[in-house]
């Protein structure tokens, strides 16, 4: 019982941190100069993107899902 009480807060402070932290980060961007053209984008994320995401979550979870039977 103890150990599943340590995983379980062990998966807590991961997902924790792994929201907290990118909102740390984008407080720290720099400003732009006047003259830097910051309107138009330099890149785009590209749509296989989320559905690369959607395929990894649905992946992981089946393995979750299968090692635990």
């Amino acid at each position: 019982m103890k150990n599943n009480a340590l995983a379980s807060f062990f998966k807590t402070a991961l997902v924790i941190a792994f929201f907290a932290l990118p909102v740390q980060a984008a407080f720290a961007q720099d400003e732009f100069d006047e003259d830097v053209d910051d309107e138009t984008p330099q890149t785009f994320i590209d749509g296989f993107v989320v559905v690369g995401l959607a395929a990894g979550a649905v992946y992981g979870l089946t393995r979750v899902k299968a090692d635990k039977e």
